[in-house]
């Protein structure tokens, strides 16, 4: 129930003392189940270091149970986990042990064959870089026409899987109409237009399609071919219904995601207020839902846009705003490896941050934007070096005085708890006084912190 209300620390609270009872029972199934839902609390958040161990704890208790089937869906989930956290190897190595595991069930059963499927599909978005909803995912590197033309090949075999399900048990996988989705979105990307609209109307004539959920998903990629056609007019009609669709709960999961598209195909069709717009709407959803990442997400294209309207205090408002987000979320993470694929994620938000200023310096020299845009460069290099030298291994720590260590602990922990407050506050309504104020313990705590690090 907390979770359903969006009360996740509630919800966390109430699940850890579940986990302890089941712990205490001895219950596998049950224990399972609740570090599972551990792990989703966290990563809705943007807890993902609790999410990562949670998930790796629920595969560790499958595998010493040998629990097979257990062990198969727990390697899964956090192939998901790091599918969306853009680390491509490990995702890949956890969804090939789902589909091994699938592969042995002999003879394959409809879960079996469907579960080939899904992985085959999760192997097409991880090549694409996108989630299961059609959303980017960004920390991903550019995606090439390589890429794409994997992605399709992916699909195929999971047309096949697909071909074998119908023959021998007269039944469709669960997912076959979504990869016709997205077989059209590959040939959109590549600029092949005519092919993505011939699978955008395989998926329309199929009777799975005519529920609101599913309209709102061939609508909005429609509307996405139309737009990357230049026919604006086209384009608009169907995006105008997906909101429709939207605002009438048709896929309130995908709801902040689809606006967050529709803004970007408008901003790549050059239609700003439209895009600013659909961004805007993006940003209220986010915040509702308190999903930190995306809130910066749509701080930083409305930045862009911003920027691009010539609106420059407005631009570096939700950048800088973005960047705090972003920080906060990083302060939470403490395992090197995660860390550094999450600064990744949100580097963008720096160089649009260091270009934004540099640009603001040509228009007006004398105000040393250059110098802002330098610190911030450095900082950002910096945080990345730190980063990349923890996860090779070298401690840049040994030698230092203990106490001095201590310290630094302390304070970065106080740091971090502050962070996440103001990550709240800003999520929430709140008076410009109450968020002066938190930033100014912010960047007391920050200083103190600075010269404890020397």
């Amino acid at each position: 129930m907390h979770r359903q209300l969006g009360e996740f620390d509630q919800s966390i609270i109430a699940y850890k003392e579940a986990l302890e009872i089941f712990t205490g029972l001895d219950s596998l199934p049950d224990i399972y189940r609740v570090l599972g839902a551990l792990a989703g609390a966290g990563g809705s958040i943007g807890r993902f270091q609790d999410a990562v161990n949670y998930s790796v704890q629920r595969l560790a208790t499958a595998r010493a149970r040998g629990a097979k089937s257990f062990e198969a869906n727990a390697a899964f989930a956090l192939a998901l986990l790091y599918h969306r956290l853009t680390d491509e190897e490990k995702a890949r190595e956890y969804y090939e042990a789902h589909y091994e595991y699938q592969q042995s069930i002999d003879p394959p059963t409809y879960t079996s064959l469907d579960s080939q499927v899904y992985h085959f599909t999760n192997l097409a978005n991880l090549a694409r870089g996108m989630n299961g909803g059609e959303i980017p995912i960004f920390g991903f590197s550019p995606r090439t026409e390589q890429d794409f033309r994997q992605a399709l090949v992916y699909l195929k075999q999971s047309f096949e899987v697909n071909r074998r399900i119908e023959s021998s048990m007269a039944r469709t996988a669960t997912l076959h109409t979504f990869n016709l989705l997205q077989a059209a979105n590959c040939h959109k990307e590549l600029g092949e237009y005519a092919e993505a609209i011939g699978y955008l109307d395989m998926f329309d004539a199929h009777p799975t399609s005519k529920n609101p959920r599913q309209r709102a998903r061939v609508a909005i990629l429609y509307g996405s071919v139309y737009a990357r056609m230049g026919q604006l007019d086209k384009a608009t009609e169907y995006f105008d219904e997906v909101i429709k669709l939207l605002r009438a709960g048709a896929n309130s999961g995908n709801y902040q995601g689809y606006m967050r598209n529709i803004g970007e195909d408008y901003y790549l069709a050059g239609s700003l207020d439209r895009s600013l717009e659909a961004h805007l709407e993006a940003l209220k959803i986010a915040r509702e839902q308190a999903k930190p990442i995306a809130v910066a997400d749509s701080l930083y294209n409305m930045g862009r846009i911003e920027r691009d309207l010539g609106n420059f205090n407005n631009a570096r408002k939700n950048i800088e705003e973005a960047i705090k987000i972003a920080e906060s979320v990083r302060a939470r993470i403490t395992a090197d490896d995660l860390r550094t694929t999450y600064f990744s994620t949100v580097g963008r938000f720096y160089d649009f941050y260091i270009d934004l200023l540099m640009q603001a310096h040509k228009a007006q020299p004398e105000r040393a934007f250059d110098s802002l845009a330098f610190e911030t460069s450095e900082q950002a290099r910096s945080r990345n070096l730190l980063d990349q030298l923890t996860l090779a291994g070298v401690d840049i720590k040994q030698g230092v005085d203990p106490a001095l260590l201590e310290r630094e602990k302390t304070l970065s922990y106080r740091l971090s708890n502050k962070a996440t407050t103001h990550t709240r506050l800003l999520m929430a309504k709140h008076t410009d006084e109450e968020a002066t104020r938190i930033k100014q313990e912010i960047s007391e705590l920050a200083s103190q912190y600075n010269g404890v690090q020397g």
